[in-house]
């Protein structure tokens, strides 16, 4: 067991290595990749911004209001119904707002195809005991209804992963509920291992 220098050592080490993470993440805010698919037009790639909220909120609505995933998990997430359907709405709304307001904490990137919002991913940071560095978990990840099967979420996995690169996060973690199989099945296409352990959640 570590003694009480080792301790403090620790915990001081820590904000040194978020505070890194979070000036490689200034030096890189707004970073665009592009990737054009087969008959397709060409796909954008960036964190949102204020003024794509609006569009965010419609992506993630698609989910919080009708995947049966989604709707599966959010008791145990909110502690309330998942027929409270004002109350998702605005805790999306609020979610959303720290996204804009606190980067530090994380970020919203979103897949553009002609100037328009067709996929969004949710994307938070961590410190992993693993690793010993900053990792990022990738929470929620929408395609447009009438946008799937055409390849965008892979793209759009892809060049998040190039981002946090840019930014020296050494990995991208992803929650997939345990009945979901196809999103198993397209994580694991991507290269995402399974961890073999259970998300558990205390609303506190």
């Amino acid at each position: 067991m570590a003694g009480p220098a080792a301790a403090r050592a620790g915990c001081a080490a820590a904000p040194s290595v978020i505070e890194a993470a979070k000036s490689k993440a200034a030096t890189h805010p707004e970073k665009v990749v592009m990737r054009t698919e087969s008959g397709t037009s060409a796909l954008t790639f960036r964190r949102m911004g204020s003024d794509d909220r609006r569009e965010v909120f419609a992506l993630f609505s698609q989910l919080v209001l009708r995947d049966e995933y989604w709707l599966d998990s959010h008791p145990a997430y909110s502690g309330k119904s998942a027929a409270d359907r004002t109350a998702i709405e605005a805790a999306l709304g609020e979610a959303l707002t720290l996204f804009v307001d606190r980067p530090d904490y994380g970020f919203v990137f979103i897949a553009l195809e002609n100037e328009r919002a067709v996929a969004c991913a949710a994307v938070s940071y961590a410190i992993s005991l693993s690793l010993g560095k900053v990792v990022a978990q990738m929470q929620h990840l929408v395609v447009a209804e009438g946008q799937r099967r055409r390849g965008i979420g892979t793209a759009l996995v892809e060049a998040l992963a190039a981002q946090l690169r840019l930014i020296e996060i050494t990995r991208l973690d992803v929650e997939v509920h345990v009945a979901n199989e196809a999103a198993k099945e397209f994580y694991a296409q991507l290269g995402f291992k399974p961890s073999r352990e259970e998300r558990l959640a205390l609303v506190l």
